[in-house]
Order: C-alpha cells, then structure tokens, then sequence
C-alpha cells in the first residue's frame, strides 16, 4: 500500500485499530486521562505520517504503535517535569 494511493479513510480504520492499544500504554506510564489521551494522540499522528507503517505486517504494526505510544508518554511526563521545577 502505497501511502499516496492509500485513501484518508482507509488510513483512519488502521489508525483506529490501535487507537485504545495507544492509550492504554500511554496511560499505564502517565496515570492521568488527558495527558494519556494527548500521548496517543500524538503517537497517531507519528504513525499517520509513517509511510512504512500502513505496509508493515500486524505484529511489526503493533510494535511501532507501542513505541510510538511509550515514546509520546515519556515526552509528556518530561513537559510536566520540566515545568515542575
């Protein structure tokens, strides 16, 4: 699948596939809804502009999806560390 031939509606239902697997992670490291929700948001939008991403096999889908979502959590819990101090 080639991203500029894969249609926006096409991409979403992959996206959406891993939407709540997102959030869970995010949230298990964050502890809080919004910040959590933002994470997974954010790691949505990394996978989004990923090409390779939407040719991948599930199980290498997955596996980028949780890294995009550990990832987005720790920038988070490191903004609000930051402006903690």
């Amino acid at each position: 699948m080639e991203l500029e031939t894969l249609p926006c509606r096409e991409k979403a239902v992959h996206l959406r596939r891993y939407e709540e697997y997102c959030y869970q992670i995010a949230f298990y490291l964050l502890n809080n809804e919004k910040q959590a929700s933002e994470a997974a948001e954010h790691a949505l939008m990394e996978l989004y502009r990923c090409r390779e991403w939407f040719d991948m096999p599930d199980n290498a889908r997955q596996a980028k999806a949780k890294q995009a979502a550990l990832m987005q959590a720790l920038e988070s819990k490191k903004r609000g560390l930051s402006r903690a101090l």
